[in-house]
């Protein structure tokens, strides 16, 4: 029910823009705050999403799953800003908010035969605002003293979000500024980096269950991979290994999200999903902002190729400190043994 809310919010929400133009009646702060408010309910349809899916498939299929969402995001990205400037030529900007919002109107009618248990604790007679309180308290001594690892994991992805962010909204820069690329080419090398993602996601989904420390460790060695394809991308000037480097880069990217996803979603209860993954979200959107913000300066107050280098090693220090926390992880699983192995004997 709240997942079909949000896309009905946000459908309302986008049908707003246009009616307010047509009218003569939008003006650029009120588009501000549209947008905003918009932003926020897209916030929160990632964690709703994400606490849904372990209701609904097996533990060990959660890493495929998170796969496969990463590619749909993936194919909506190639598809959408094509299938956009033909709507735009063929029927103007402001109707093809009509049809944006009608998506989200389809995507909530496609929820309704979805029958998902609730798996909320609340209690009968608590005051609304007694309980978020202690729902908060709740995931809040979860995330940050029951299991610290979650902290690690999320520590992990927001450094690589730092430096993958800041890399594909640099990729057109990259392109024009040191490829001399046509659009057309520029085209291409955001085709290399959504290759790159979409065949790590096929690998994942013929993988068996991988245990935590070993995604730990190739997690570590896809951000190694990352931040050496970087380096190795400013100091190239042929476009064809451009765009094998970048390929190597979304490989990289199409790696990390779906397995630190999947360990937050098998370690989490079920009623703490959301919390847990809104806090995730929320630092994942805060590293992205400061990676897009600082190597766009970087590439403008200096040059392309010094920012591009400076993604590598922020890429390359995300796998050292990655590695630096397998020892954590070991230890994890040992106690985590010794929890199964006194559960069985009891």
């Amino acid at each position: 029910l709240r997942r079909r809310a949000l896309d009905i919010a946000r459908a309302c929400l986008l049908t707003v823009i246009p009616l307010l133009y047509v009218w003569g009646l939008l003006t650029l702060p009120l588009l501000y705050c549209l947008v905003f408010v918009t932003a926020m309910f897209s916030m929160a349809f990632g964690p709703a999403l994400s606490s849904t899916e372990p209701l609904i498939v097996k533990e060990e299929q959660l890493t495929q799953i998170n796969a496969l969402d990463q590619s749909t995001m993936t194919i909506g990205q190639l598809v959408g800003p094509a299938a956009s400037g033909i709507l735009i030529a063929a029927i103007g900007a402001q109707y093809v908010l009509f049809v944006n919002a009608g998506t989200f109107l389809v995507s909530a009618l496609c929820k309704l035969p979805l029958r998902i248990p609730e798996n909320g604790k609340g209690e009968v007679g608590r005051h609304p605002l007694h309980q978020a309180l202690r729902d908060l308290k709740e995931g809040f001594c979860f995330i940050f003293v029951e299991h610290r690892l979650l902290i690690v994991l999320m520590a992990v992805s927001s450094l690589f979000t730092l430096g993958s962010t800041g890399f594909i909204y640099l990729l057109p820069v990259i392109g024009k500024e040191i490829f001399h690329a046509s659009p057309f080419q520029i085209g291409w090398l955001w085709a290399s980096l959504s290759a790159g993602i979409l065949l790590t996601t096929m690998w994942l989904l013929m993988q068996k269950p991988i245990d935590l420390c070993r995604r730990v460790w190739m997690i570590a060695g896809a951000a190694g991979f990352a931040g050496g394809a970087a380096v190795l991308l400013a100091l190239t000037d042929s476009l064809l290994l451009a765009a094998f480097f970048i390929a190597v880069v979304g490989a990289s990217s199409g790696l990390v999200n779906p397995f630190v996803s999947a360990s937050l979603q098998e370690r989490s209860p079920k009623e703490l999903l959301a919390r847990v993954f809104s806090v995730f979200n929320t630092g994942y959107l805060a590293f992205a902002m400061i990676g897009m913000t600082a190597f766009g300066w970087l590439a403008d107050a200096y040059t392309p190729a010094l920012s591009v280098v400076s993604v590598g090693v922020v890429s390359l220090a995300a796998g050292g400190f990655t590695v630096a926390m397998l020892p954590w992880c070991y230890r994890y699983r040992r106690a985590e043994s010794g929890k199964r192995a006194l559960a069985a004997a009891g």
